[in-house]
């Protein structure tokens, strides 16, 4: 009876059970969850990097070389720049302060920026190479972390307004 009750499994996997039918065939083309929905065209030279939405939802920030674009969700249209932060990795908004900030690894730089008019209000220098921005628990501060920083990360508070 012991070996009936483990030869019974193995013999539907080995058969075809459940498994096999949730394996797709090799070649086979599997249905992703993800689909294009819309192309929104930006245009201009240089890579891009990294892209952050807003926590309303309404603005897409796209690192892009030495600028940021600004798109609104809501038309799909391009509606601004955020300009001379060259080397554009990680945004970060914080609607609550009124400010972005960016990650500038070529001038190893944080950009803090304006959400309202996309103005730069500060550069702040940091270490070699910043890439990855975060807020902290209080919106006032954000930290921006750098490859070679010592001590890293590094943490900024925005001008008061």
């Amino acid at each position: 009876m012991k070996n009936l009750l483990f030869i019974a499994p193995l013999a539907c996997l080995l058969v075809g059970g459940p498994a096999r039918a949730q394996t797709p065939r090799v070649g086979a083309v599997v249905p992703a969850p993800y689909r294009l929905l819309r192309t929104i065209p930006i245009g201009g030279e240089g890579g891009w990097d990294f892209l952050q939405v807003d926590p309303a939802g309404t603005r897409l920030y796209i690192s892009h070389d030495a600028q940021v674009e600004v798109v609104d969700l809501k038309t799909h249209r391009l509606i601004g720049h955020i300009l001379n932060t060259p080397g554009a990795h990680c945004i970060e908004v914080v609607p609550a302060a009124g400010r972005g900030y960016i990650s500038c690894g070529r001038s190893n730089t944080c950009v803090v920026f304006d959400l309202r008019t996309l103005r730069t209000i500060a550069t702040v220098p940091t270490g070699t190479k910043p890439d990855p921005c975060s807020t902290m628990p209080s919106p006032s501060a954000c930290l921006c972390s750098a490859a070679t920083a010592a001590p890293a990360p590094y943490s900024m508070r925005p001008p008061a307004r």
